[in-house]
């Protein structure tokens, strides 16, 4: 998810407990995933779940999530 989302809903993160490259979205090496966001959901009283989820820069949210041409 976009680090611009979180701020905006004011979400908190924590630190990720197993931080990771991104240069195989991107050409930029030193991009790291090092903070992460575990939201809590629910379908039906009775479906509650939690996500955890990477917090990563807005530019790249298009190419993760598969479709980087569609708006541009």
């Amino acid at each position: 998810m976009s680090e611009q989302i979180f701020k905006k809903l004011n979400l908190e993160t924590t630190p990720h407990t197993k931080p990771y490259p991104l240069g195989w979205v991107c050409d930029d090496e030193k991009l790291q995933v090092t903070r992460k966001c575990t939201l809590k959901f629910a379908i039906t009283p009775k479906f509650i779940d939690e996500v955890d989820l990477d917090v990563v820069p807005l530019d790249i949210c298009g190419i993760s999530l598969g479709s980087p041409y569609l708006f541009d």
